[in-house]
């Protein structure tokens, strides 16, 4: 099960998986998407793995367009959403489902100028080394 919740998560190059994204998760989180009430017994189970698998896989940004701000586990503190709560996401003003490429300026962060801990603990771990390169994909890699 968890095979294909990694599959899903990598978005492998396969009929399932490319079918699994058409009709059911669309442009969803798949780590916040409610578990569709007409899925299958498979599909739930596989979606019923998320809280145990989700911290154990990274995603690495490159191009920063497909990975998750808020919700995806790339940033050194892990999933900021999980970290920080829906109270700094208001106070940055970007939606729950923003890309990191959203905080992208010129290839610099562009984290907002506000008095605001969490948004300053975010920009104090976020390593200064971390820039986009738009000819690479983001990926994602088990942590071992």
């Amino acid at each position: 099960m968890l095979r294909h919740l990694w599959a899903l998560c990598k978005k492998a190059d396969t009929l399932w998986v490319k079918w699994i994204h058409t009709y059911f998760i669309k442009e969803n989180c798949i780590w916040t998407m409610d578990i569709p009430s007409h899925s299958s017994w498979t599909m739930r189970k596989i979606l019923g793995l998320r809280k145990l698998c989700q911290p154990l896989i990274r995603y690495h940004v490159s191009n920063w367009a497909n990975t998750f701000l808020w919700l995806d586990n790339w940033h050194t503190l892990g999933p900021l959403y999980a970290k920080f709560g829906e109270r700094v996401v208001t106070n940055l003003g970007r939606a729950l489902w923003a890309k990191v490429v959203t905080i992208i300026d010129q290839g610099d962060w562009c984290w907002p100028r506000l008095r605001n801990q969490s948004i300053q603990a975010i920009m104090d771990h976020t390593p200064p080394n971390l820039r986009p390169n738009l000819n690479v994909e983001d990926s994602i890699s088990w942590i071992l």
